[in-house]
């Protein structure tokens, strides 16, 4: 009886790997190769969410910060697979009871991806304030930066969760501006 237990223990044991083998074979016919060759020639991203904004001045009665909505989007190049530049325009909007207060960015941003699922952004461009309350529209400089996780990889449509921000300085006020978006990218 034993020798029988230990036939059967070494029959399973040799046919435990070609098993495993055959699963794991299975399994990779069942997920498709990644085509990273989409990732050259024009791109398109679209981002929309929710975040904060906090504005600060040399006029401590004029800061504000608040909830507001997140909005970009962007269009540019791929400069080899898995590394884009594109033209970006990021806007975060917040409205209170003094009036509304939006930053905006534009300019290049440079999007890398760090792994199948995850990317970086920044880029340095124009910072535009715009307020309903005294202080009017002013002209500056901001970052804009991003870390996103992208859900389906490799395909022609790509559908992510990323935090976005803006940092930036118009005249007195110095913005800080972050939304958690949903964003989609056309490779």
């Amino acid at each position: 009886m034993w020798c029988g237990a230990l036939v059967l223990s070494f029959v399973v044991a040799a046919a435990a790997p070609a098993g495993a083998d055959s699963q794991r074979a299975a399994l990779d016919w069942q997920r498709a190769p990644l085509d990273w060759q989409r990732e050259h020639g024009l791109t398109i991203e679209l981002e929309s969410g929710f975040g904060g904004l906090g504005v600060a001045t040399s006029d401590p009665t004029r800061d504000a910060s608040g909830a507001g909505v997140f909005l970009a989007a962007g269009a540019g190049v791929f400069i080899e697979p898995g590394t884009s530049v594109t033209l970006r325009v990021n806007s975060l909007t917040r409205v209170g009871p003094g009036g509304s207060l939006s930053v905006a960015y534009v300019g290049p941003s440079l999007r890398r991806r760090i792994d199948e699922f995850f990317w970086v952004r920044a880029g340095l461009g124009l910072a535009l304030a715009l307020e309903r309350i005294p202080g009017g529209a002013q002209l500056g400089h901001a970052m804009d930066f991003g870390l996103g996780h992208t859900f389906t990889p490799g395909t022609e449509h790509a559908l992510s969760v990323a935090l976005s921000g803006i940092l930036g300085s118009c005249g007195d006020r110095m913005a800080a501006g972050y939304g958690l978006v949903v964003g989609y990218t056309w490779l």
